[in-house]
């Protein structure tokens, strides 16, 4: 089995070959460009728990992907002030600024994605550290990985046990939060069918009812790669379908609430409150901690 790390390196220079054809950097956001910086994140993420010296790649990759994450951010602030009740004036000031921060970084990406990224040269270096730390993804490496995934999901309870299941901050904690549980679902296809599902009935009708809704089921992220691979780490199918639909229901109420903390903070005024979008995170959260916080119960058993 060839290492993951290069099969995603390779797949990452490719998208971004195709989108220097066009439009360049914003095309990269076309090309899937952030969902392969986000698999190499997350294995870095993961080995990195264990040894430190991971943490370097890990710092790389989160760079490349956050520059496209601020690039989306902006464009899509664009986009969302065209629907705006905003005034002509309100409406420049906001499209002024995202202009500027839009310039700077797509010179940023330039550099990134341009000029320092080297494919051989970073698949050399980074299965020389691999082969020497032991990282091959055998059936111990597995193990290591999935004690990190536990160590996360523990953090993730005492994050929520600090605030009493209580959100009052959209970007430091609903975003963070938001974050935090996409990370399993990143793993899965960072991973390429090293992590599979089984069935196992955990939820009640009513629970199942308001966890894995439809428009879950319709989500492509949940058709995860499957391997011929003989050793894998197992998922309980109806909590990965409920983290899932989870990772939809607070991306959206952290969408809204960062786009109306972000036009407050241009226009100095309060144009929007996220007290709706909070109320129904904290909602969400007492409806977790009363459904016997299901993500505890990931791993099949």
């Amino acid at each position: 089995m060839e290492n993951l790390y290069s099969l995603h390196l390779k797949e990452l220079s490719y998208k971004i070959k195709c989108a220097k054809k066009k439009d360049f950097p914003d095309s990269l956001l076309k090309t899937g460009t952030r969902n392969t910086l986000f698999n190499l994140e997350g294995l870095a993420r993961l080995d990195s728990k264990k040894h430190k010296k991971m943490a370097r790649w890990l710092e790389r990759f989160k760079k490349g992907e956050d520059l496209l994450g601020k690039l989306d951010f902006y464009l899509w602030v664009k986009e969302m002030v065209k629907k705006e009740k905003l005034n002509p004036a309100e409406k420049f000031s906001i499209n002024r600024d995202a202009d500027n921060r839009l310039k700077a970084i797509r010179q940023e990406c330039e550099k990134y994605f341009d000029q320092k990224f080297d494919l051989e040269k970073w698949t050399k270096k980074i299965l020389k550290r691999t082969e020497k730390l032991d990282l091959n993804f055998d059936k111990n490496h597995l193990e290591q990985i999935k004690e990190s995934m536990v160590q996360e999901i523990d953090s993730l309870h005492e994050f929520l046990e600090e605030r009493n299941y209580t959100f009052t901050l959209m970007e430091e904690e609903v975003h963070e939060f938001r974050r935090d549980i996409r990370w399993f679902s990143i793993y899965a296809w960072a991973l390429k069918g090293m992590i599979a599902l089984k069935d196992k009935k955990i939820f009640s009708p009513a629970q199942k009812k308001y966890w894995i809704k439809p428009k879950t089921l319709k989500n492509p992220f949940i058709n995860i790669p499957v391997s011929n691979e003989k050793n894998k780490i197992y998922f309980n199918k109806e909590v990965f379908l409920a983290l899932s639909g989870m990772i939809i229901d607070v991306g959206e109420i952290k969408d809204t609430g960062l786009l109306n903390e972000h036009l407050n903070t241009i226009l100095k005024k309060p144009v929007h409150h996220p007290e709706k979008q909070l109320k129904e995170i904290n909602g969400m959260l007492k409806k977790y901690k009363n459904d016997n916080l299901f993500l505890k119960r990931l791993f099949y058993i």
